[in-house]
C-alpha cells in the first residue's frame, strides 16, 4: 500500500471522529471551530481526490460522506491569514486562496469522474453493454469531459495571469498554478 494511501486513512478517520464532514451543519458556520473543520475536511478532500489521479485508484471517501452542494474554501474562509501572514503578503495570499477555491471545484468534478472510471463494481458488472447502455455510458462521460473542461476554461485567465507575472509574482502560486495544469491534464 501507498504510504500516502495510509496516511490519508488515518486522516479520514480522524476527521470523521472529530465530525470535520458534517462542518456545514454546525449552527455558527463562523466559528473558528466550525471553520478549522471546514479548512480540514476540504484539504482531506482535495487530496483524496488528487491521489487517484496517479494510483489509478477509486477515492476513498464515499459521496455518502461528502455533499457535493457545497462550497468550497474561499477568501473569506481565509480573511483572518490574509492580513497577517509572515510568510506571504495580502495579494499573494488573495491569489492562493482563490487556486484553492479552484482546488476545491476540481475535486467537485473529480468525484463524479473517478466514481465513473475507477467504480468499486467496475469489475463485477457484465462486460458486455446492450447497444442503449453502452451509448448511455458515453453520454454520461462526454458530460463529465464537458464539466471538466467548463472548469478549466472558468480558472484558465487566472492560472495564466499568474504565471506571467515572472519575477513579480510568488513561487508558491507559481507552482500550484502549474500544479493545477499538470492535475487537469
Amino acid at each position: 500500500m501507498h504510504a500516502g494511501t495510509t496516511w490519508l486513512s488515518l486522516a479520514i478517520q480522524n476527521a470523521m471522529i472529530v465530525g470535520a464532514h458534517r462542518f456545514h451543519q454546525e449552527r455558527d458556520k463562523a466559528d473558528k471551530q466550525a471553520m478549522a473543520k471546514k479548512r480540514l475536511w476540504w484539504s482531506i478532500i482535495i487530496r483524496d481526490r488528487i491521489m487517484p489521479l496517479a494510483l489509478r485508484r477509486s477515492p476513498q471517501i464515499e459521496n455518502s460522506h461528502f455533499d457535493l452542494d457545497l462550497e468550497g474554501l474561499n477568501e473569506d474562509d481565509l480573511q483572518d491569514e490574509i492580513a497577517c501572514s509572515r510568510v506571504y503578503n495580502p495579494s499573494t495570499k488573495v491569489l492562493l486562496a482563490k487556486l484553492l477555491f479552484y482546488q476545491c471545484q476540481f475535486a467537485l468534478v473529480l468525484t463524479e469522474l473517478l466514481a465513473t472510471a475507477y467504480n468499486p463494481k467496475m469489475f463485477t458488472m457484465s462486460r458486455s453493454l446492450s447497444q442503449d447502455q453502452f451509448l448511455r455510458e458515453l453520454g454520461k462521460m462526454a458530460a463529465l469531459d464537458a464539466k471538466l473542461v467548463d472548469w478549466f476554461g472558468s480558472i484558465k485567465g487566472t492560472l495564466d495571469h499568474n504565471l506571467q507575472q515572472g519575477d513579480e509574482i510568488n513561487d508558491s502560486l507559481k507552482l500550484h498554478s502549474e500544479l493545477m495544469y499538470m492535475y487537469y491534464q
